[in-house]
């Protein structure tokens, strides 16, 4: 009896620590700093394993949402978008949204608002993958926290990698076992062991899959169906992976602790070119588009990089050393210090904008506000302009918050499996940081295209649309899907993966060539620096 109460007294305890720590934090009213809560999702976690969360954004480059507003002058706005749940559990699709902004317009006159409208739009389609300490992969709408689909893979006493996501399948490592769900249907597709140890998470870029790993840095496998479970292509590289690789669309990047970027081609998988530095490479790069790349260095530097010439744009030195990866906005890449000092630069000649003390970390930013986390893990809001802090938000000291360099978007994962999306105030439609590819693809257009060729971009005033014209957004034909592909037009197809050829050498007229058979980055292994 006396071990029992002993035993009840202690998870009392536990759990009054818990609920102290973290109820300050999530029962903040963000409204006080300009922000607002958009979502929250509870997921499940083991308390024991709580600090193993991780998580991943990502914004299509095919999909596109379709954002119907219903309203009339001094009335409420009703809006309806393609790919929410409905009262029946329905995922709506565009036409189904047009059918009920329709149904609701008609109402409004019918109530005798003449006035009433429908306004269309277009949003990018987000995604945040999120994986528990247990192995769980939940795959939520980004912005409206709905569920996907969840699925578990691996084994629960196993070191889970960072997860990755592309446009048709999401990647995990458990142990050393790779698994390849499909993200449409959230089906496990395929499951592939790795030949060598996993030092960081997946990458998927295009058609083809990265996996960095001990000893063999690289294992490439193609995700084409049945590939997956051909041999590995393998990719080695001087020193140890810091993170795992960059997909951009002329290049898969990724950087070493001795002070090499490497640059892949994102269709054969084949190393192109390396640019060295003077030392280690801190975290990953940030992708500038259209070509162009930053990174960090141990001693204070800070490189800009093309991609496509392979050459060295600019360099700026921070006077301090370095050991978070940069962060890309606008026209501006952010460095942090290890003294949690922050450097704002252009982004084109690398020049000084300004300076902020006591910011550790870069999380996400919108065109007037910088979303940071100081030397105490809490939130700190600065001025895009000048560096000034403006306001400041608690958050647990055991609480995740996801570095998120696509969207405005503030991703917050609580030690207690709570996931919370913040936003600016009003800000209902996402503000991308750099806009996605373009897909190649030639019914990629949307069925409505009447309606598209007035939408607005996000944040502007949408287009108007009249009740006939929805009507015939309804009466499309399927084989009209807004989100379909022409596989012939896929750039990571099959026909144009082997005009450009699967050589594993490279071009003879790169000042990088190295034959296969003096290549230092060979099957073998081995480290010429020993």
């Amino acid at each position: 009896m006396i071990k029992r109460s002993l035993l009840t007294s202690v998870i009392a305890c536990l759990f009054v620590s818990c609920w102290v720590d973290s109820t300050p934090a999530q029962q903040f009213d963000w409204q006080q700093v300009g922000l607002e809560r958009a979502w929250k999702f509870q997921a499940p976690t083991d308390p024991a394993r709580s600090g193993d969360l991780s998580a991943a954004t990502f914004v299509s480059s095919e999909r596109k949402r379709t954002v119907y507003e219903v309203s009339y002058e001094g009335g409420p706005k009703s809006v309806f978008v393609s790919g929410q749940i409905d009262r029946s559990g329905n995922r709506l699709d565009a036409a189904a949204a047009a059918f009920q902004a329709d149904v609701e317009l008609r109402t409004m006159k019918a109530l005798g608002h003449d006035d009433a409208k429908i306004e269309s739009r277009e949003v990018p389609d987000v995604s945040l993958l999120v994986q528990t300490g247990s192995g769980q992969l939940l795959l939520l709408d980004g912005e409206t926290g709905q569920l996907r689909w969840d699925i578990t893979v691996g084994k629960h006493n196993l070191t889970n990698q960072k997860p990755a996501i592309g446009e048709r399948y999401v990647a995990a490592v458990n142990g050393s076992t790779l698994y390849v769900i499909n993200k449409e249907t959230g089906k496990l597709e395929q499951t592939r062991a790795l030949t060598g140890i996993p030092d960081a998470g997946p990458t998927i870029a295009g058609e083809k899959l990265f996996v960095p790993t001990m000893g063999r840095p690289f294992e490439v496998y193609s995700l084409l169906d049945g590939e997956l479970h051909l041999p590995a292509k393998f990719r080695a590289s001087y020193g140890r992976i810091t993170s795992p690789p960059v997909a951009t669309p002329l290049s898969v990047t990724w950087a070493t602790d001795r002070g090499f970027l490497f640059m892949a081609d994102p269709i054969t998988g084949v190393s192109t070119a390396r640019v060295e530095s003077r030392r280690g490479i801190v975290g990953a790069p940030a992708f500038i588009p259209p070509d162009w790349v930053v990174v960090s260095i141990e001693d204070g530097y800070v490189l800009a990089v093309e991609l496509q010439r392979q050459v060295i744009q600019w360099e700026f030195f921070t006077g301090q050393s370095l050991s978070e990866s940069p962060f890309a906005m606008s026209s501006t890449v952010y460095v942090p210090s290890a003294q949690d000092e922050l450097f704002a630069l252009n982004v084109e000649d690398g020049k000084l904008k300004w300076n902020a003390s006591d910011v550790s970390r870069v999380i996400s930013g919108m065109d007037d506000r910088l979303y940071c986390v100081d030397s105490k893990g809490q939130l700190s809001i600065l001025d895009v302009a000048d560096g000034r802090k403006v306001a400041g938000a608690p958050i647990g000291p055991k609480d995740l918050v996801l570095t998120n360099g696509l969207t405005d978007r503030i991703y917050i994962v609580r030690h207690t499996g709570m996931i919370e999306c913040v936003r600016a105030d009003g800000a209902q439609w996402p503000t991308l940081h750099f806009p996605p590819a373009a897909s190649d693809t030639a019914d990629d257009k949307p069925a409505m295209k009447a309606a598209e060729e007035e939408t607005a971009s996000p944040g502007d005033e949408g287009s108007e649309l009249t009740a006939a014209e929805v009507d015939d957004v309804m009466a499309s034909d399927e084989d009209e899907n807004p989100f379909g592909t022409d596989d012939e037009a896929n750039p990571f197809g099959e026909d144009e993966a082997e005009e450009m050829g699967a050589d594993d050498g490279f071009d003879d007229e790169n000042p990088f060539d190295v034959g296969d058979d003096e290549d230092p980055f060979g099957d073998t292994g081995d480290d010429p620096f020993g």
